[in-house]
C-alpha cells in the first residue's frame, strides 16, 4: 500500500532538490524556509535516511537523495499531468455524454436539435437512450435525463422545460362516425385504445379535469387495443381504431398534419412537467453544463 502520508512532504523535497536552497523553495511554494526544512526532515525520518548534505552556506543531495529525486520526479510530473488533464476535461466541453429520454420526446424533440448541438460542441460524443421506463441516472450511469419521472433521488437537480397535458384524440373519420362527444360520460362504449407501460398492471382509468375544476375518472368500457408505447397510441388513433389519451407533445405533429383531432377539447389532465435532470451542481463537467444549457434554451417554455 502507498503510504499517502509521505506524499505531503514531496513538494518541499522536490522544490528544494531543484533549487538546492530551502529559501528559494520556500519562495516558490509561498511558505517559510522553516516550514520547508521541517517537511524535508520529516520525509528523511519517514525514509530513515538523509536526503541532503547541509552546511551553513550550501545544500547538496546525498547519494540517497539523488536517487530518490531521480525516481520520484517523473512520478510527480505524471501526477501533475493527470491533474491538469482532469481539470481540462472539467473546464472544456468534451468527452462522452450519456443522455436518456422517453421515446417520443427523444424522437420528436431531442433528435431535431442534435445537428446544431454537434456543430456547437464537436468534442462531445453523445450516447442516447430512448426508453419510456423510469431511469435511475446514478445506478445506470447516465449523465442527464429528460422527462417527468426521475424517482425520489433528492440529489438530482431538475430544470423545468415545459408542461405536459394529456388530451383525448381520435382521427377525423372516427369522430365523424362516433361523435359528437360533449362530455366524458358520452364516451360510453366507444372503441378506445389503452396504454399499459407495465404488463403486470391494468391500464389506468383516464383522469380528466373538466372546466369547473372537478376531476373525474373515466374507465373506457370498450378498450379494443392495449399498447405499451406512445407512438403506437398515436398511430392507431390516426388509423381510426379508437380514442386515445396522449400527451400534447406526442400528438402535436399528428394534429398539425390533420391525422388527429382533439376529442372533448375542454377536457385535459395535467401531469408533472417535462424536466431535464442531472446529478450535481458542484464540480459539474463542462459537457453537462453545455448540454443542459443548450437543451433548456431550446425547449424551455415559460
Amino acid at each position: 500500500m502507498i503510504q499517502f502520508d509521505h506524499t505531503k512532504y514531496l513538494p518541499s523535497f522536490l522544490h528544494t532538490a531543484e533549487a538546492l536552497s530551502f529559501s528559494q523553495a520556500a519562495r516558490t511554494m509561498g511558505v517559510t524556509p522553516a516550514a520547508v526544512s521541517k517537511a524535508v526532515k520529516a520525509l528523511e525520518g519517514q525514509l530513515n535516511c538523509r536526503l541532503f548534505h547541509r552546511s551553513t552556506h550550501s545544500l547538496a543531495l546525498t547519494e540517497e537523495g539523488e536517487r530518490f529525486y531521480q525516481e520520484i520526479k517523473p512520478i510527480a510530473q505524471a501526477m501533475a499531468n493527470t491533474f491538469e488533464s482532469i481539470q481540462a476535461m472539467n473546464s472544456t466541453a468534451r468527452g462522452t455524454l450519456r443522455v436518456t429520454a422517453p421515446v417520443e420526446l427523444g424522437h420528436n424533440y431531442l433528435l431535431p436539435l442534435l445537428p446544431s448541438f454537434n456543430l456547437a460542441y464537436p468534442d462531445i460524443k453523445l450516447e442516447l437512450n430512448f426508453d419510456d421506463r423510469p431511469i435511475d441516472l446514478v445506478k445506470e450511469g447516465y449523465d442527464i435525463g429528460i422527462g417527468n419521472r426521475a424517482g425520489d433521488d433528492s440529489l438530482l437537480i431538475a430544470r423545468k422545460l415545459f408542461d405536459i397535458n394529456i388530451i383525448l384524440v381520435a382521427s377525423p373519420s372516427f369522430v365523424k362516425q362516433y361523435g359528437p362527444f360533449n362530455e366524458p360520460e358520452a364516451l360510453g362504449d366507444v372503441p378506445c385504445i389503452g396504454y399499459q407501460r407495465d404488463s403486470r398492471c391494468d391500464p389506468a382509468p383516464w383522469r380528466v379535469n373538466v372546466p369547473d375544476g372537478e376531476t373525474k375518472f373515466v374507465k373506457p368500457d370498450n378498450t379494443v387495443v392495449i399498447v405499451n408505447t406512445v407512438q403506437a397510441l398515436c398511430e392507431l388513433a390516426s388509423l381510426g381504431v379508437g380514442i386515445a389519451p396522449v400527451a400534447t407533445w406526442s400528438a402535436q405533429r399528428y394534429i398539425d398534419r390533420g391525422d388527429l383531432i382533439q376529442v372533448l377539447p375542454q377536457v385535459f389532465t395535467s401531469l408533472a412537467p417535462a424536466r431535464i435532470y442531472y446529478t450535481s451542481r458542484e464540480h459539474q463537467p463542462a459537457k453537462v453544463r453545455a448540454f443542459v444549457d443548450f437543451i433548456t434554451e431550446q425547449l424551455r417554455v415559460e
